[in-house]
């Protein structure tokens, strides 16, 4: 602030709260009141509050030893927030790199925040990794080559194929592909019930999906402890067929099997 003691009543110049800009102010019975804005420039603050005094009548102290800091526009805003950006996308490329190397996938995490192992790495996941052609980084270049990897191990390639008619009874040695928990509305009154979601694919690459509950198909799949890219050989009576798009425009087809009993 500056000092202006020396008179009782006058106008001065002074700078706003941050310290960015000259302001004219006056001293009115020791009393600071706040007039308007005057520059950022120190020679036109004091020209223009020169003209304040003249047209009012009223002293103006000339006394000023304020230095402002620079005015920062939005476009300064805008490339420090992209410099910004850019640093903590490039902490986030060198931190998820470290993730993959130790195995753990840098885009799961469970509730508690613990990356998932990449060989947790689900069915439809690893198909979504394996089939992206345009990586936004070398983090979701590695994860490509790592899914394709993994599925050419435990799979063969998905083929968009109808298998059998609807309520044929089958016998069918599959490749378990995923498994998930799931809550659905109970056909009982109010309330949920949980199901489990198998997707499993045959050795053409065809898939199959089974949703079903705490039954003895899914209790023995429990008991017999199956990791995904195992084998299972299963008899099941065909539902029916399901077909559609992706969000990326490709087709796709599974087989729906109902009342499935695991054989071995």
């Amino acid at each position: 602030m500056t000092d202006n003691n020396y008179m009782e009543n006058y106008l001065y110049i002074d700078s706003g709260a941050e310290n960015k800009m000259f302001t004219l102010k006056e001293r009115i019975d020791g009393r600071e009141i706040y007039l308007m804005n005057l520059s950022t420039n120190f020679d036109d603050a004091l020209d223009r509050a020169v003209e304040v005094s003249k047209f009012t009548g009223k002293p103006l102290n000339r006394n000023c030893n304020i230095k402002l800091f620079p005015i920062i526009r939005d476009k300064q805003l805008e490339a420090q927030d992209e410099i910004m950006k850019a640093e903590r996308i490039d902490q986030w490329k060198i931190k998820s790199l470290e993730l993959i190397e130790n195995n753990m996938n840098p885009f799961r995490a469970d509730e508690e925040g613990w990356n998932e192992p990449l060989d947790a790495m689900t069915f439809n996941t690893m198909l979504y990794w394996k089939n992206l052609t345009e990586f936004k980084s070398d983090v979701h270049k590695k994860m490509h080559e790592i899914a394709s990897k993994m599925f050419a191990e435990k799979f063969v390639e998905s083929v968009e194929e109808k298998v059998g008619k609807v309520n044929d009874k089958v016998e069918l040695s599959l490749t378990l592909c995923e498994v998930a928990e799931i809550e659905e509305r109970s056909y009982f009154g109010n309330g949920y019930e949980t199901k489990y979601r198998y997707i499993f694919q045959d050795n053409l690459g065809r898939t199959f999906r089974i949703k079903t509950g705490a039954t003895k198909f899914h209790q023995g799949m429990e008991d017999g402890n199956y990791k995904i890219g195992e084998k299972v050989i299963i008899t099941a009576v065909i539902k029916g067929h399901y077909e559609g798009k992706t969000k990326a425009g490709k087709n796709y087809c599974f087989t729906i099997l109902i009342r499935p009993k695991l054989i071995a």
